[in-house]
């Protein structure tokens, strides 16, 4: 099994991640080869056997949950906030919890189904915002409190969360 190397500025340790489309290994950028082969070397072993067939199922019944979770709760908030959208997709996203198209689309990793549901709802709420604020601005951010004043803190266990995410 071979592995995916990505370097990056501002990274301390070094993290491996495994899923559907393979082994990752993030490193921070100055990082020795020579010490990314011993990393890999040191936990290669522990990564479960699944077979591609099985995970791929694995994933389709994990997104229809997801999809059977996640709808309603977009159409109750976009109700709440007097929003309209076009159409809500279901992804296996690693770098985003959602996001809002100009054509008013609105995408989601099916993990958000199955983090706390205040987290969840913040997710929901900061997505369809972006319906009237396409960007991260002041008034987008006003608007994400209105609906969700505890936001900051949220997004901070949003952020915990996301760093947890490890093998």
């Amino acid at each position: 099994m071979n592995y995916r190397l990505i370097k990056r500025k501002g990274l301390k340790n070094l993290t491996l991640r495994y899923n559907n489309r393979g082994v990752t290994i993030y490193a921070p950028k100055r990082t020795p080869q020579h010490l990314i082969d011993a990393f890999w070397n040191q936990h290669k072993d522990r990564l479960p056997e699944i077979s591609e067939r099985s995970e791929n199922q694995e994933y389709h019944r994990l997104r229809d949950q997801a999809r059977e979770i996640l709808l309603p709760l977009v159409e109750q908030w976009a109700q709440v906030m007097n929003l309209s959208y076009n159409r809500v997709t279901i992804k296996d996203t690693r770098s985003r919890w959602g996001s809002c198209s100009i054509k008013r689309n609105l995408n989601f990793s099916y993990r958000v189904a199955f983090l706390p549901d205040y987290i969840r709802d913040y997710i929901i709420i900061h997505e369809l915002s972006h319906l009237v604020h396409m960007n991260h601005s002041a008034q987008f951010w006003h608007l994400v409190s209105r609906y969700c004043p505890q936001y900051p803190q949220y997004r901070r266990e949003l952020r915990d969360i996301h760093a947890k995410r490890v093998v």
